[in-house]
């Protein structure tokens, strides 16, 4: 069956079932736990010792930016 045949078929259901069809469709797309996280949820991830350890080792790995 196409998208375009799925598509009139979903059609020609009752709305009852097609706002289920629907919401289920919506679901499916973004769930639950994808909600995005508020601001500075990550701002606390790493000590301030690992984060100056990280930026040593990518200030000198081998694709390192030239100014």
């Amino acid at each position: 069956m196409s998208a375009s045949e799925l598509i009139r078929e979903i059609q020609r259901l009752p709305e009852t079932e097609r706002k289920q069809v629907f919401e289920f469709v919506l679901h499916v797309q973004k769930p639950v736990w994808a909600t995005p996280r508020p601001a500075g949820y990550f701002a606390d991830c790493y000590s301030d010792d690992e984060i100056e350890a990280s930026n040593w080792l990518a200030n000198r790995g081998p694709k390192t930016i030239v100014p």
